[in-house]
């Protein structure tokens, strides 16, 4: 997993990427190893000079993707 930062897109969104999240060979593109978008490099730099967890969110999202009762996450 690795933080990338566009510094082309408006707010400069902060991105999440697992680079072994997508297969070339099945046909997906690397958008495909996009994991979590923070709204804005401002935001998500605030946070973390103010003490906070920037895997917040991250850790969020994956709960939420997580098969109600047993634990596991769903298949994509």
């Amino acid at each position: 997993m690795e933080w990338y930062v566009s510094l082309t897109a408006v707010d400069h969104p902060v991105l999440l990427w697992d680079a072994v999240g997508w297969e070339r060979d099945w046909g997906e593109d690397p958008h495909d190893g996009l994991r979590y978008a923070a709204p804005s490099l401002r935001r998500w730099l605030w946070t973390w000079a103010d003490g906070g967890d920037t895997w917040d969110g991250v850790l969020a999202l994956q709960e939420s993707e997580r098969e109600p009762g047993t634990g596991a996450t769903e298949a994509r």
